[in-house]
């Protein structure tokens, strides 16, 4: 038999890790550069002097005592290897071929198609079907009844016998495999090519069901494609009556582009536009800058003399809208661009495992260590520095947690961990860092409610969270994430409006837990723009939101709203009185 593994399956994937076949290869490392520039005289790369990789980087591809490097790019790491295992043969390619830089699937190149050819008539030997016909994506969800069923067909030549084109008929098969009537298309694709093929599927229930194949010589279908139909929900939305929010907030998270009165201004009144009753102005972002006149941190220098928050405050209220500051609590910045505050103090940092002294080597942003009384107190005093002097409606927590959403484990937090579990000995070590970790993050949230009882009682706690213990927060309203991000790469993708409506309900189950006084107001996100969500899709999710039975929302991000009027639209339509 033969295998060919790509990209993370070389040995990089949690579920492939370390190399499944590592006496032929191993993958140590990634490159950012997939563009092989040398190859070795193999069956694998026969006819190949130049190949376009769809995709962004390349895993190196190591090759162990039976295997022999096929490729390689110009820094000289190796790309590809091949090699035999007893009966068998393996051939493992660093590139992702079908998959763009955005993370989205893609027909394959031509020197990917004709690199994988080579692949499967040398691993399969004589098993191999004279050609192979593969689909992009592999999976296809329907959102809304206006979806439309598209895949792309990549024809590749699996021996020398495959015809210049090939002709097949795709149809669309139900859960039991039978055709559904009326869904099935002839397409012609050229060999190393690929045609793209559009169905019709808004007559169709919602249902898992199935793309398939069948050749001119054979009435036998072979199926390329899961697609999940999940429409039904969006004709479910359409059917609700608009949400009757009792608070809605919106987001402007990172501030840096309202770098002057004007816009400052212009974001206030087009949050009134849209019937927010909120902002949630980000004057401690992740990047730890101040878009405020600070003395005690460090004040984002691009936004010169002018005072951000006391603008934003000015225009908010001018407009009939409380004001709010999002406090990323704990985010100090970043590992090439850490703050002030951890610049000066690096031993305070949180720690994940493999962290350590130096910060330059921190993975996933730099946090201060929650832990610690130093980084307590330090941002305690930013909140109370704005408390004493703006005139704010309160504070909406974000990154109110440790890095890794778990614990710390730098040499103070081992310490007070070791030292806190002493007295919990009924827990074992697994429990008792995780209640320890909460323990530490609830009790910071209710010294800044007694903060603010002591410097303005009439402020309110907004937090959208990660951990669902943040229901024992002193919020008034509690946001936990509703809605994804949609098309950005990376993020996970987009979701069925089913999930919208099961995470927002469970928002509201969570809020009604410990703390009398909160709500549930669950977050739904417009998507960063360039991949935001069209308006008709957020529409549906509001609608599902507030049938849930949310009475609040916190809709993130101002930055997208700002170039979306058509998404600005749609809001304001929604949450009119």
């Amino acid at each position: 038999g033969g295998l060919i593994l790509t990209h993370q399956s070389t040995g990089t994937s949690p579920a492939l890790s370390p190399s499944i076949v590592p006496s032929v290869l191993f993958a140590p490392d990634k490159t950012p550069d997939p563009t092989a520039v040398s190859f070795a005289e193999h069956p694998v790369t026969v006819g190949i002097e130049r190949i376009a990789p769809s995709f962004g980087d390349a895993r190196i591809v190591a090759a162990g005592p039976d295997g022999r490097v096929l490729m390689r790019n110009a820094a000289g790491d190796p790309l590809a290897v091949a090699g035999e295992l007893g009966a068998g043969r393996v051939v493992g390619i660093g590139m992702c071929p079908g998959i763009d830089a955005s993370e989205q699937p893609v027909a394959v190149t031509e020197g990917e198609a004709a690199l994988l050819a080579n692949a499967v008539r040398w691993a399969a030997a004589d098993d191999a079907r004279p050609y192979a016909i593969v689909a992009a994506p592999e999976t296809i969800t329907l959102g809304s009844p206006e979806d439309r069923l598209v895949v792309t067909l990549s024809a590749v030549a699996a021996s020398n016998d495959a015809p210049e084109f090939a002709t097949v008929r795709v149809r669309l098969l139900d859960e039991g495999f039978a055709p559904i009537r009326g869904h099935a298309e002839t397409v012609t694709v050229r060999m190393g090519g690929a045609a793209s093929v559009e169905m019709d599927a808004s007559d169709v229930d919602d249902s898992t069901c199935y793309l398939a194949l069948t050749e001119p010589e054979t009435d036998e279908p072979e199926v390329i494609a899961t697609v999940q139909n999940q429409a039904g929900y969006a004709r479910y939305a359409d059917t609700l009556p608009k949400p009757n929010f009792e608070w809605t907030a919106m987001n402007v998270h990172q501030p840096s582009y309202l770098d002057s009165e004007e816009k400052i201004a212009e974001m206030a009144r087009q949050a009134k536009e849209m019937n927010f009753d909120a902002v949630l102005f980000g004057a401690k972002p992740p990047s730890a800058l101040l878009y405020y006149n600070t003395q005690i941190g460090e004040k984002a220098p691009e936004v010169g003399d002018i005072d951000p928050l006391a603008l934003a405050v000015k225009y908010c209220h001018e407009q009939g809208l409380q004001l709010l500051v999002q406090f990323c609590t704990f985010r100090e910045g970043a590992s090439s661009a850490p703050s002030k505050f951890i610049r000066e103090h690096p031993e305070w940092a949180d720690w994940d495992p493999g962290d350590g002294p130096d910060i330059s080597q921190h993975q996933n942003g730099v946090f201060g260590c929650p832990d610690r009384p130093e980084v307590r107190a330090y941002e305690l005093s930013l909140m109370r520095e704005m408390a004493e002097n703006y005139d704010i409606d309160g504070f909406s927590f974000d990154y109110i947690r440790y890095k890794n959403d778990r614990w710390c484990v730098c040499p103070h937090s081992q310490e007070h961990f070791a030292a806190w579990w002493e007295g919990h000995p009924e827990l074992n070590e697994a429990q008792a860092r995780a209640k320890h970790a909460e323990e530490q993050i609830v009790s910071f949230t209710w010294e800044v409610r007694e903060m603010l009882d002591e410097v303005k009682p009439e402020a309110m706690l907004h937090g959208y969270c990660h951990p669902q213990w943040a229901n024992r927060f002193p919020l008034n309203y509690l946001s936990f994430r509703a809605s994804a991000h949609w098309t950005q790469p990376g993020r996970g993708g987009p979701w069925a409006l089913e999930r919208v409506h099961e995470a927002a309900k469970r928002n509201v189950e969570l809020a009604d837990d410990y703390v009398e006084f909160m709500k549930a107001a669950p977050m739904a996100d417009t998507g960063y723009f360039g991949y935001h969500k069209p308006s008709e899709r957020f529409r549906r999710e509001l609608r599902l939101i507030g049938d849930a039975g949310a009475p609040a929302l916190m809709v993130y991000l101002y930055s997208t709203l700002v170039r979306d009027p058509e998404l600005r639209a749609t809001i304001a339509e929604e949450l009119a009185d």
